[in-house]
Formats: structure tokens, C-alpha cells, sequence
């Protein structure tokens, strides 16, 4: 068994690169629209803003970790611009990761189509729907298009019902404004979503827990170290396929204390489970 010691300094080797990688240490700020297509396309899977453990890309565009809101920071003006000129570029938007918006390369995109339209999926997660939420979605499905300032909820009860459904993947949202000249959000079916138009049945789908594999071991090799509590977080199915995915040797697994636990690519110890690497929850 390798020594606690050990496992540490393997952890903090990782931690390192992620810094490197992440071009947070040494600081190199991303440059422009082209850059940050670039960082994207490396990392394959990052999130516009938020903490999801993976590469966040406000973060990066700065060159160093934000605190608090990235729209306080003094570079609000190059993230947001950035952010909007990177729409451009040929990528796929979802809230994937925790909720967040994610931006991911668009080989994924068939993965999250299959997963987004899996019918035993979607049933199981809409019998668990709060009573709000799946009214809500009830209404999305019958009439095709709902405003949130048309449902007669409350702002906090209609926001809580709207990202339940948004993070499930169960309908897309739109920002729009309003004849009042004010804002608001649209919900349709997700058959309307770009990822949907994108990908056909007929282009051949993985299935469902290839699907789902692929976007976990795509996260976790994106974020290149991340704590195991938060990468269960990620998707609703995240914390069956990380175990599973641990077995299959496919991630690795660190344990330097009893109730800490850490998820790295396989590929970083070079394919090969060190001794104090776990495939099993202890």
C-alpha cells in the first residue's frame, strides 16, 4: 500500500497541472475569441462561469481564479465579450455540469442527445419532479412554448422549477424580451434545442450508458483533478457511472484520508492503478 505521504504528493502533482493546464500558473490570460476556441477545444469540456471543478472559462479568459462574481472583476467587459464572440465558433451550449452552462466539443453532442432522449430516462426523473416543476413541464409538453412571466408562479418558485428542468435536460430555455421592453425566459421542448437539430436518430446514437460514460470520463479528464463529492454532482447519473467507471480502470481513484476522496483521468498514472489508487468505495 502506498503511503499517505505518497498519495499527497501525487495529489499535489495533479493540482499543479490542473493550475498549469487551466493557465492559471504561470498566468496566460486567454488573448481572444480564437484563444479561448482553442482552450475549448483542448479541454473539450468547461463551464462559462461557477465552480464545477472543470475548467471555468471567465477564469481563464482572466488568467487567474475569480472571487465572488466574475461580473465584479476588472475584466467583466473581456469575459462577457469573449464569451458572446465564442458563439461563433462551432461548439455546443447545455447546462450539463451541476446545472451550469457548459460549453463541449460537439463529437459529445450525440452523448447528450441520447441521454437528454432516453423515454425510461425522462419518465423516471419526471415521476421525482417537484409538484411545481412537473407542472411546468406538463405545460411545456402540451403547449410547445411557456414563458416564465406568463406561468403565474413566483419569481422564486418558477426559477427553482425552471433549472430543475433545465439541469435534467427536460426542456431548453431561451432569454427573450418582453413588449415591456424587460426580460424574461421561454421554455420549449427540447426537440428544439440546437443539439437536437444537430443530432438525428439516424446518425447513429451511442447508447445510454455509453453515452453517459463518455460525458463523465470527457469531465473528469477536463478538470484532470477533481474532489469525488463534487464530480457526483455533476449529472444525475454521475455517481453510478463513476463507480462504475472506477472498476473498469477507466478513472482512478485517490484516497489520502479516510473521508477524502479524489477523481483523476487513468491516464495520468499512465494507464497503469497504483497501489494506493482505489477501485472500490472503502
Amino acid at each position: 500500500m502506498v503511503q499517505v505521504p505518497a498519495l499527497e504528493d501525487r495529489l499535489r502533482a495533479a493540482e499543479e497541472e490542473r493550475a498549469r493546464l487551466y493557465r492559471l500558473e504561470p498566468s496566460q490570460p486567454l488573448k481572444d475569441a480564437d484563444d479561448a476556441a482553442a482552450f475549448v477545444r483542448e479541454r473539450r469540456m468547461v463551464t462559462e462561469t461557477g465552480h464545477a471543478g472543470v475548467p471555468v472559462l471567465a477564469h481563464t479568459i482572466a488568467g487567474r481564479e475569480l472571487v465572488g462574481s466574475w461580473m465584479a472583476s476588472p475584466e467583466v467587459y473581456r469575459i462577457y465579450d469573449l464569451l458572446n464572440e465564442l458563439a461563433e465558433h462551432d461548439f455546443c451550449f447545455a447546462p450539463l455540469l451541476d446545472g451550469k452552462v457548459t460549453i463541449f466539443d460537439p463529437s459529445l453532442a450525440p452523448a447528450v442527445q441520447r441521454i437528454a432522449t432516453d423515454p425510461v430516462r425522462r419518465a423516471a426523473l419526471a415521476a421525482q419532479l417537484p409538484p411545481a416543476a412537473a407542472k411546468l413541464l406538463r405545460r411545456v409538453e402540451r403547449e410547445g412554448d411557456v414563458r416564465m412571466d406568463q406561468t403565474g408562479m413566483s419569481t422564486k418558485e418558477g426559477r427553482a422549477a425552471r433549472l430543475r428542468l433545465e439541469r435534467h435536460l427536460l426542456v431548453v430555455t431561451q432569454g427573450i424580451h418582453t413588449e415591456l421592453g424587460s426580460h424574461t425566459t421561454a421554455l420549449r421542448p427540447w426537440s428544439e434545442s440546437h443539439i437536437a437539430r444537430r443530432c438525428q436518430a439516424s446518425d447513429g446514437l451511442p447508447d445510454l450508458e455509453t453515452g453517459m460514460d463518455l460525458l463523465v470520463e470527457t469531465a473528469v479528464r477536463a478538470a484532470v483533478v477533481v474532489a469525488e463529492r463534487q464530480a457526483r454532482k455533476w449529472f444525475d447519473f454521475a455517481a453510478e457511472r463513476i463507480d462504475f467507471l472506477v472498476d473498469a480502470g477507466r478513472i482512478d481513484r485517490l484516497v489520502p484520508a479516510p473521508r477524502e476522496r479524489w477523481l483523476l483521468p487513468a491516464a495520468v498514472t499512465g494507464g497503469s492503478r497504483p497501489a494506493g489508487a482505489r477501485r472500490r468505495r472503502p
